[in-house]
């Protein structure tokens, strides 16, 4: 998870409460960064038992990657792509330990590799069905190597009624009705995100 930096805020128990919370929180990413692929069909399962220990429970998603989007006006079909990913998770706090990524597609009439990356590097999920993701490129792909790839896996439909989140001591599926944006994240590692706090501020960096 992020690493945090607390500006003294209004109340002690405030500042408390907004770390507590931190594993639960979305990442905040937006899909509009280039290049980007659309994947669908993707079928979600998560396994407490899958682990590699007795702390952490097992997330996967696969599907099919459809298209790569270039740029705001180009995009080009990249059937029969591959989306798979699959993430260990700490079933007290939520938190991502450890994941792989594979994204695949036909460019230019070859297989290719787009995405790819043995380095999970943040993980989020929240309400509205969602879960965010950053990795690292390894290897050949479209970013760089060692740069950030960001994920937002939608229509996961497995939130809990109660709480709105996942709990992470039980086992869920969605019923293979998820699709998936996964693009280059171009930005500095050290990038600032300034949230309000009661009449302080938090600083949230990015893990570099």
């Amino acid at each position: 998870m992020r690493n945090f930096a607390l500006i003294p805020v209004v109340a002690v128990v405030l500042m408390c409460a907004v770390v507590s919370s931190a594993s639960a929180e979305m990442i905040g990413l937006s899909f509009e960064h280039y290049p980007r692929t659309m994947s669908i069909a993707i079928q979600v399962t998560y396994d407490p038992t899958a682990g590699s220990d007795a702390n952490t429970g097992l997330l996967t998603a696969t599907g099919t990657t459809m298209e790569v989007f270039w740029n705001e006006t180009g995009s080009e079909m990249v059937l029969p792509g591959i989306f798979d990913l699959s993430v260990e998770i700490d079933k007290a706090t939520g938190e991502g330990v450890s994941g792989d990524l594979t994204v695949t597609g036909m460019v230019g009439g070859l297989p290719q590799t787009l995405f790819a990356s043995e380095t999970l590097t943040d993980f989020g999920f929240g309400g509205d069905d969602l879960f965010e993701f950053i990795f690292e490129q390894n290897g050949a792909g479209l970013p760089p190597e060692d740069e950030e790839i960001g994920i937002i896996l939608s229509g996961v439909s497995i939130v809990d009624a109660e709480y709105g989140d996942p709990i992470f001591g039980q086992s869920f599926d969605n019923n293979a009705n998820g699709y998936a944006d996964t693009f280059y994240l171009p930005e500095p590692a050290s990038i600032v995100v300034l949230l309000t706090v009661g009449g302080g501020m938090l600083f949230r960096r990015r893990r570099s």
